[in-house]
């Protein structure tokens, strides 16, 4: 990662949900890095006595090495002893991250997280966004809040330029979002 990086969908996600308020860190899910690396990845939230969200210790391990490693290990053994005895977990690849939502996923820039986050939600959908109706593109906006993207600075104007949308249009359906969870 390098400074200024973004944070990942899963901290985004975690800091929109507040589920830093019922646990203390999030162990061993997968991640895949901006280079495409499989990671395995753990969250520490760092909150003060009163329990509020001060910052986040992400530890990611690229342990492909180990994988590999263990395969070449693994296959000197005699395959019965091997199939009996040893169980490994591996992640498979290559990753897709709209296969699995849950996945961390590491980018370089705001930008690229955005585009990342708009694809997910736009994957099920066979119109481009110019053709959504309103409640469609509320429904879009709502799913992207949930994903904590607007946590981002500047994710506003990314998105309505991914979605064709413009800034005002985005704000409003933010406001509507908000006032309807009141």
């Amino acid at each position: 990662r390098a400074v200024g990086a973004p944070l990942t969908n899963v901290a985004l996600q975690i800091i929109a949900e507040k589920a830093y308020l019922t646990r203390d860190w999030e162990l061993n899910y997968q991640g895949v890095s901006a280079t495409g690396k499989a990671l395995r990845c753990s969250t520490f939230f760092i909150k003060d006595e009163k329990g509020t969200l001060r910052g986040l210790l992400c530890i990611n391990f690229d342990d492909s090495r180990y994988q590999e490693l263990s395969t070449y290990v693994f296959a000197l053994c005699h395959p019965d002893a091997y199939a009996a005895n040893i169980s490994i977990r591996t992640l498979p690849l290559p990753f897709d991250v709209f296969e699995n939502p849950e996945q961390e996923t590491f980018y370089k820039s705001i930008a690229a997280a955005v585009d990342g986050a708009v694809l997910s939600v736009l994957n099920d959908s066979t119109l481009p966004p110019e053709r959504l109706t309103q409640v469609e593109k509320l429904e879009i906006i709502q799913l992207l809040d949930e994903k904590g993207i607007f946590l981002m600075k500047g994710a506003i104007s990314v998105v309505a330029e991914k979605l064709s949308y413009s800034q005002a249009s985005i704000y409003r359906y933010l406001n509507k979002i908000h006032k309807e969870k009141l």
